[in-house]
């Protein structure tokens, strides 16, 4: 232990050492916090604290934010803000973002400012409100007073609907350019009162563009927004014309009419395959009938002329009835000749003229009748090839009148005379049985009837000795 006398001799000494000491550990102590503590920037508008930003690169697109809203209604910060930075040691970095950061500067920057809802026509500002829900209510309240109006003067019109479209836009505007719900309608219904022509027009409280309150002069020519003229008679158009705080605008709607109208239900056709028809062919088996419906049409108009027609309703009064038509599945038989005939005609007949009987001034003169005549069926009976082969002939030929021609195997050749319709061309391959004519009255005949021929290596033969 000290003696006392050393430490009342050292005791200034003593005193200066644990001054020393202390100093150490305060020192320690800050070293230690800086080291866990971190640096911050913070923005300082008039030297008072806003908020801590990353850099100040957040802060310059803040203010370009806050430019592009106020200039958006035509608004802007009127005083100019000292804008500082500092750093300073923080135990929590909480940096904002660019949209909080001018968020914070408005509020700061103007308490007397406030977000607003302005409702606009065709790019022009005509109110401003305090919510969404007010604009939304101001527009429908001002488009139901537009319509009845419309309605009152044309009772024909069984509805109307504006095409001019409002837009409701969000912006930053002076606390004193809001208006209330009522008295923005009030000043777009009341924007025209008339006067007489002798009369002076009447200054009336309005809302301006920006929604403000002030002075404007009433459209003498205007009767609750619909356009007249001086002696005040109503003027045509599909328009609905009105001034708001100087601001002259028209709101175009369309006139809708129901008009009803009895329409036919076209019939749909139903197709049944069949085996008995060949590939490509077809036959109705049931002729379809239209049905009747009653529709009714929502029609627009503009200045008299049709825009748009929408079918609203639908009743059939009569149900339509299928077309059912057969369609062929079977597959065609070979166009090589068979070695048989068959007869060219499939329905009841008579043989009038048989091979070699003398025909006086007809078919081949008075030399004898080449072929049979088959007859005692009418014009437009279908004509059948009596084998398969290939059509060497298609046409008109003296007193044959319209003839097909069809080489056989073996230089056999079948011959049809006095068609009326072809149905074949020279060159075509056709099989036994398919139809390749019409029956007519062509060339040199005294009725309706088939002459029909049969030659083979270039002689005439009687061909019912080859039919069946």
């Amino acid at each position: 232990m000290f003696k006392k006398g050393f430490i009342k001799k050292n005791a200034s000494a003593i005193a200066g050492w644990a001054a020393a000491a202390l100093c150490l550990s305060a020192g320690i102590l800050y070293v230690n916090r800086i080291c866990s503590a971190d640096l911050s920037l913070v923005l300082h508008v008039d030297g008072q604290p806003i908020c801590q930003v990353e850099s100040r690169a957040t802060v310059d697109e803040a203010f370009l934010m806050l430019e592009e809203k106020l200039s958006d209604s035509g608004l802007s910060l009127t005083k100019d803000r000292e804008i500082t930075y500092e750093y300073v040691l923080t135990d929590k970095k909480e940096t904002v973002t660019p949209l909080e950061c001018m968020d914070l500067l408005y509020s700061f920057s103007s308490e007397n400012y406030a977000r607003a809802y302005t409702i606009s026509v065709k790019g022009a500002n005509i109110a401003t409100c305090a919510t969404y829900a007010e604009a939304e209510q101001i527009i429908d309240d001002f488009e139901d007073y537009i319509i009845g109006q419309v309605l009152e003067e044309n009772s024909d019109y069984d509805l109307v609907r504006l095409t001019t479209e409002f837009e409701i836009k969000n912006v930053f505007c002076r606390a004193e350019d809001i208006s209330g719900a009522d008295e923005i309608y009030l000043s777009l219904i009341n924007g025209g009162t008339p006067h007489a022509p002798e009369e002076e027009p009447v200054s009336d409280s309005r809302v301006t563009a920006t929604g403000s309150s002030s002075l404007l002069s009433a459209d003498r020519n205007l009767l609750y927004g619909l356009p007249k003229n001086s002696a005040g008679e109503s003027l045509v158009g599909n328009y609905f014309s009105f001034s708001v705080g100087g601001l002259s605008s028209a709101i175009e709607y369309k006139t809708i009419v129901i008009e009803k109208y009895s329409e036919i239900v076209a019939c749909q056709t139903e197709y049944v395959d069949s085996d008995e028809l060949y590939i490509g062919q077809t036959q109705v088996l049931v002729e379809g009938e239209n049905g009747i419906a009653e529709n009714e049409y929502e029609v627009a108009y503009a200045d008299s002329v049709e825009i748009s027609r929408k079918l609203i309703s639908s009743v059939v009064k009569v149900e339509p009835k299928n077309r059912v038509e057969l369609v062929g599945t079977k597959s065609y038989p070979s166009t090589e000749p068979t070695g048989s005939f068959m007869w060219p005609i499939q329905q009841r007949y008579i043989i009038t003229s048989p091979f070699g009987s003398y025909r006086d001034g007809l078919d081949e003169g008075a030399y004898g009748h080449y072929g049979i005549d088959i007859a005692g069926i009418s014009i437009g009976s279908p004509v059948y090839a009596a084998d398969g082969g290939e059509i060497i002939f298609a046409g008109t030929q003296g007193t044959y009148g319209n003839m097909v021609k069809i080489q056989h195997e073996d230089n056999v050749v079948s011959i049809y005379a006095h068609l009326g319709h072809i149905d074949v061309k020279e060159g075509d391959r056709v099989y036994k049985g398919q139809k390749i004519a019409e029956v007519g009255m062509t060339g040199l005949t005294t009725g309706p009837h088939l002459h029909f021929e049969v030659r083979i290596d270039k002689k005439i033969v009687d061909p019912m000795k080859y039919l069946p």
